[in-house]
């Protein structure tokens, strides 16, 4: 399993070897843009969850520690305590699920031009009468069915990427 860096998580997933560094950041900035909103209120709302969940555990786990030490917990030491505890967990969920839902909306756009019926790739295909037919499985396939517009259809950037050098990704 490879591990993300800080900065540059997308290394961490395979979708991604082909592509350089600023191609990366092209694919996470159209995703973004792809998302909108959703980009990080979805990941707002699960970080809040994560962290309100987090709360409950944390507290019953100081107030159990407490009368097991024979300790009384005054209110702001109390707050602040937790609040020590469930920053990270909000952080780390926000950060977390933010990421997983911009790689997911990358997969789609590296992927947006696939056969839906074997995944084979249908860039740079002819297009007639908004239907394309497989080369690999034979299936029509009606490109406004399944969500496909005739601009990716088009070879370019994202699809497909180019083949990584030896020794890992291009940078």
């Amino acid at each position: 399993m490879r591990l993300p860096r800080l900065l540059a998580y997308y290394r961490a997933y395979p979708e991604f070897d082909g592509y350089s560094d600023e191609q990366c950041r092209k694919l996470l900035l159209q995703a973004r843009l792809r998302r909108g909103d959703a980009a990080w209120v979805l990941p707002l709302v699960a970080a809040a969850a994560a962290a309100g969940f987090w709360l409950f555990v944390a507290a019953g786990l100081m107030h159990a520690l407490a009368a097991l030490l024979g300790i009384t917990i005054v209110g702001g030491n109390f707050l602040l305590a937790v609040a020590v505890l469930v920053s990270p967990v909000f952080a780390a969920a926000f950060v977390g699920v933010r990421r997983a839902l911009l790689v997911r909306s990358v997969r789609r756009l590296v992927n947006r031009a696939a056969c839906p019926f074997c995944e084979f790739s249908l860039v740079g295909l002819p297009v007639r009468v908004n239907t394309v037919r497989c080369p690999e499985c034979g299936e029509k396939v009606r490109l406004s069915e399944h969500g496909i517009r005739h601009e990716d259809l088009r070879p370019g950037l994202p699809y497909p990427p180019a083949p990584p050098r030896e020794g890992g990704h291009r940078e």
